[in-house]
């Protein structure tokens, strides 16, 4: 989770704003965040699957959205079936 929370404020930092998005785009930079913290890609994947198919699920609907999924609108590699 605290992977998470640091890619979810340097999306912020970045100038996003809607939390929804934020967290989705934080979804699918957890794995590269966790291997520039040195986890390896294999651990950074595991903690992305981990974070969307757990803590995800019971946040606030402010910070989940139907656009952030396989496919959907905030998905930042559309033709990878493998989200996030």
């Amino acid at each position: 989770m605290a992977v998470d929370v640091l890619a979810h404020e340097s999306w912020h930092l970045s100038g996003v704003i809607d939390e929804a998005e934020t967290e989705c785009r934080s979804l699918q930079t957890i794995a590269w965040t966790a291997q520039q913290l040195g986890a390896t890609a294999a651990q950074g994947r595991a903690m992305a699957v981990a974070q969307y198919t757990g803590a995800y699920l019971d946040m606030p609907d402010a910070y989940r959205g139907g656009a952030c999924g396989d496919g959907g609108a905030l998905d930042r590699r559309p033709d990878d079936p493998r989200f996030p």
